[in-house]
């Protein structure tokens, strides 16, 4: 599979039959790559840190997966990985996909049986990062990890695009500002336009989760126009609350118990999230933008036009 991709030319790839792996798989840059995995499944066990992936897509390349199954797991502990004390785990941050490149998802299911302990993501994406989920797509993290991982010190964007599929994990989609340098601002960009994001976390039950090591996060960008929400947007955690991320809502369907909410401070809050559109559990009226209205019928409010 590796020489076929490495043979292609913007051309698409099309699987006959599984296909086992016993080492990941790369997408270099410059090269465009179409994978149909034509009803079939790609399997990787990782058993050392140096398989703790799938497939890269490196910076400059482009990849678009359909029509199928991957599935990773990485399994052979590494005693000494978090020092001592910590637990044994595989070499850290296993991800059935590394992303440095553009990723484009339809119609296919991936999936990372990675238990839960050190870090292991669906996708890790990493600066640089487009990431496109469309239509029939599941993305699941079944060993109790992150789904989606942004993870940006400030060296490039990161843009996550999800039009559809559902995506299920301890957080649905986390975005983490990578450094403690408090000048630094990285651009990130999640745009959720439909689909079902939901936290399998019953503690703090967060499908969206933004956080900061120290940078600035005045560059955080997130756009809901539609989508079903498992599980809370929870904005600003971390140590750097000078600036907050922007949240505009305009639809979705919200049953976490705030549907949204800041750990900065409310202020600053009222003036960083706003919302036209959309239901929720809880009344969400003092982040109405003039002309609309919180509407409650049945449990539920419903944020409409001012007619």
């Amino acid at each position: 599979l590796q020489d076929a991709i490495d043979a292609a030319d913007n051309q698409t790839i099309t699987l006959v039959k599984d296909v086992v792996l016993d080492s990941p798989l790369e997408i270099a840059r410059g090269k465009s790559v179409v994978l149909d995995l034509n009803g079939k499944t790609v399997y990787q066990t990782a058993t050392s840190s140096a398989e703790s992936h799938l497939m890269a897509v490196k910076s400059g390349g482009s990849l678009t997966i359909k029509n199928g199954t991957l599935s990773f797991a990485a399994t052979t502990p590494d005693t000494v990985w978090g020092g001592e004390g910590q637990p044994p785990y595989p070499g850290y941050a296993n991800n059935a996909i590394t992303n440095q490149g553009t990723l484009i998802i339809e119609n296919a299911t991936i999936e990372n049986k990675t238990s839960k302990g050190g870090a292991s993501y669906v996708i890790d994406n990493y600066a640089g990062a487009n990431l496109t989920i469309n239509e029939g797509t599941e993305l699941i993290q079944s060993g109790g990890d992150i789904a989606i991982r942004m993870f940006n010190g400030g060296s490039g964007a990161i843009n996550v695009t999800i039009n559809g599929g559902t995506i299920s994990g301890y957080r649905a989609v986390w975005i983490q500002l990578a450094s403690n340098t408090t000048t630094v601002a990285p651009i990130m960009n999640l745009t959720v336009n439909g689909g079902t994001l939901t936290s399998t976390d019953q503690t703090y039950n967060q499908a969206i989760y933004s956080y900061s090591y120290g940078n600035d996060m005045k560059n955080v960008l997130i756009n809901v126009s539609g989508g079903t929400f498992n599980g809370d947007i929870a904005l600003t955690g971390g140590s750097n609350k000078t600036n907050l991320e922007t949240l505009n809502i305009s639809g979705g369907q919200f049953s976490g118990q705030w549907g949204f909410y800041s750990y900065g401070a409310a202020e600053k809050a009222l003036e960083a999230i706003t919302v036209t559109g959309g239901s929720f559990m809880m009344d969400p009226t003092e982040y109405l933008q003039t002309g609309y209205n919180a509407v409650f019928t049945e449990g539920i409010w419903s944020v409409l036009p001012i007619e």
